[in-house]
């Protein structure tokens, strides 16, 4: 049990790191699309970075869905022993699941806090 806690732990520092190339994506292209309007908006900068990271994320679960169905697929990336240094219930499947998980979370909590102040 205490592994699969580091392991959900790590997944979860990893996603907070990751989860910074859609915000600053969405960020860019929020100002950019904010600014081409004549205005500047703060409701389109949150919504392009909800957007890009709902995107991201639903990718990631796309990847681990195919991981989990055609096992095969994923083996060029597996390497076992250097696996173990990082995760120790975890496989690379199991930690893009719970990582895109994570940051599907991200982007629920972006959009019920757009929603509660729009």
């Amino acid at each position: 049990m205490k592994g699969i806690l580091k392991d959900l732990f790590r997944c979860f520092k990893l996603s907070l790191k990751i989860f910074l190339i859609p915000l600053i994506l969405g960020a860019l292209v929020g100002v950019i699309a904010s600014i081409s309007k004549g205005e500047f908006v703060l409701l389109e900068i949150f919504s392009s970075i909800n957007r890009a990271a709902i995107r991201i994320s639903c990718f990631g679960l796309a990847i681990a869905g195919i991981g989990l169905i055609k096992t095969r697929m994923m083996e060029p990336l597996n390497y076992e022993e250097k696996w173990a240094e990082y995760f120790s219930v975890l496989n690379l499947v199991g930690a893009i699941f719970f990582i895109s998980l994570f940051m599907l979370v991200y982007s629920i909590i972006i959009d019920v806090a757009l929603a509660l102040i729009y």
